[in-house]
């Protein structure tokens, strides 16, 4: 089963979602991604801001 992935661009931090890592951000032009794990992105959700 495939499941969706979210990657940030290190270079513009745009955020893609899909099933595997972008070859360059479509912004920049960077190939840098870091992988956004699931523990991370429940943090952001449950924060106060």
């Amino acid at each position: 089963m495939l499941r969706l992935q979210f990657f940030s661009c290190t270079g513009c931090e745009r955020v893609y979602a899909d099933i595997e890592q972008p070859p360059t951000c479509a912004v920049c032009e960077s190939g840098q991604f870091e992988t956004i794990e699931s523990e991370r992105q429940a943090m952001a959700y449950f924060t106060r801001s």
